[in-house]
């Protein structure tokens, strides 16, 4: 039996076996049970692809369903509002195996590992400058005179400083790229159907921005799909766009999948964001400034620099 025919049938009981007024209340309460309940323990799925075709349905119905590669696919049927905000966003990390602070820790360790093998890289290079900066003043002793070697210092002073402003560029591009590299999420999107959702209020349209935020710093976008015109108009009058920089909002669930793929086509990978660029640019500016300084003094020797591993 339907939870609209229960209700129908216990008003039914209550009218003749009461009155008119108390079946009609008993109806009502009746009702609002199957309401709570029902938002309370919505149907949550994951969703694949039927083959041969742009449907999608829950993957649990069928093993010949697609999942689709580099993407998921999440169904909460239910509105979303104040009182199960919270409980989507937990389902949401649960059915799909994506929960952002996890995957942030996994990010950092990944950021982390590629800095330290950076850094090894450049105390190599110095040590590297510091054997041919010894070996080259022996040289330049036995051959000129001490005013001539002041003179050479002076001018290599001002093209040392074009050379570093270069490498230093070089060494942004290079570790930008290489952090990029360092570190592939899971999968690249997560689309959520929002084609069975009729009403979204603002606590649950501030929950949902955040969730997308907190993706957006692991690389993972998040698409809406199916909304009906009533939540677009809720979604627009939020400031959900304000937080949100690329367009979410898709007429199907095909039509988001299909998107997502191009677009990941297209980028390659996930950006850096602007934490982790100023990490790069800050460690790049470290890295150019000891080497500078070895070039400019030569009092560091190899004998003299740390090796590898002793700090750790």
């Amino acid at each position: 039996m339907e939870d609209s025919e229960a209700v129908w049938f216990v008003t039914f009981l209550a009218t003749i076996i009461l009155d008119a007024g108390l079946g009609l209340m008993v109806g009502v309460i009746f009702a609002l049970y199957f309401v709570l309940r029902n938002t309370q323990r919505p149907y949550i799925c994951a969703m694949g692809r039927v083959p041969g075709t742009n449907a999608y349905k829950d993957l649990k119905l069928s093993r010949t369903l697609i999942q689709i590669p580099g993407i998921k696919i999440f169904r909460f049927d239910c509105n979303l509002y104040f009182a199960n905000a919270e409980q989507f966003r937990d389902r949401l990390y649960e059915r799909t195996g994506l929960n952002p602070k996890k995957l942030k820790t996994k990010k950092q360790k990944a950021l982390y590992k590629a800095l330290l093998q950076r850094k090894r890289e450049i105390e190599l290079a110095e040590i590297e400058e510091a054997a041919a900066l010894k070996k080259e003043k022996k040289q330049m002793k036995k051959r000129i005179t001490i005013e001539e070697d002041v003179e050479k210092d002076d001018d290599d002073d001002k093209s040392l400083t074009e050379e570093q402003q270069n490498e230093l560029q070089l060494e942004n591009g290079e570790m930008q790229t290489r952090f990029s590299r360092a570190w592939v999420p899971p999968v690249h999107t997560v689309v959520l159907d929002f084609s069975v959702i009729s009403y979204v209020d603002s606590v649950a349209v501030k929950i949902l921005s955040q969730i997308i935020m907190d993706y957006k710093e692991v690389g993972i976008k998040i698409f809406l799909a199916g909304c009906r015109e009533d939540v677009r108009k809720i979604i627009k009058k939020s400031e959900f766009y304000q937080t949100i920089d690329y367009n979410c909002l898709y007429f199907t669930i095909h039509e988001a999948v299909v998107i997502a793929q191009e677009l990941n086509q297209q980028v390659g990978g996930p950006p850096l964001s602007p934490k982790d660029v100023l990490m790069v640019e800050e460690e790049s500016r470290e890295a150019s400034a000891r080497l500078a300084a070895i070039s400019e003094s030569g009092e560091n020797y190899p004998g003299d620099i740390p090796q590898l591993g002793a700090s750790e």
